[in-house]
């Protein structure tokens, strides 16, 4: 297998469709009613699911509950309906217990955590790491 960076730039463009995907979000009710639709796109490799987003667009804007009832429920119609349809269903979860809920709804994409998440955690570990070598009080804090 060829990696992206082993490729000059005419080796990529004849190979990029085959080394990428393409999602379409669905994160409104209106995607939702249109699904078949969307998964028969022609290119499409499949669909993406923000479901804190999705919970917004279910409740009309009254809550965000991304972990909900009816939010889970609609996501889990998601994952079978581009499973039926031959297509990856992809969504993102904030921490393992979500990727083993939407393992089971039948997602085979998942996007763990978030780039601030990571940033923080990473940073404050990095912190600790000084104040315990230095054995002082928060080198930095925020």
């Amino acid at each position: 297998m060829v990696t992206l960076n082993q490729q000059t730039p005419d080796a990529y463009l004849k190979t990029a469709n085959e080394q990428t995907l393409a999602l379409a979000m669905v994160e409104t009710r209106t995607s939702v009613d249109a699904l078949e639709d969307i998964l028969a796109v022609p290119g499409l490799d499949g669909v993406f699911v923000g479901p804190s987003d999705l919970s917004l667009a279910l409740s009309s804007g009254e809550k965000l509950d991304p972990n909900g009832a009816e939010t889970a429920r609609v996501c889990g119609e998601i994952a079978a309906r581009a499973k039926a349809a031959g297509k990856i269903a992809g969504i993102f979860c904030i921490g393992a217990a979500k990727v083993e809920e939407a393992i089971a709804q039948g997602f085979r994409l998942m996007a763990h955590g978030t780039d601030m998440m990571m940033f923080d955690e990473a940073a404050r570990a990095h912190l600790q790491e000084v104040d315990t070598a230095t054995g002082s009080g928060p080198a930095v804090s925020y």
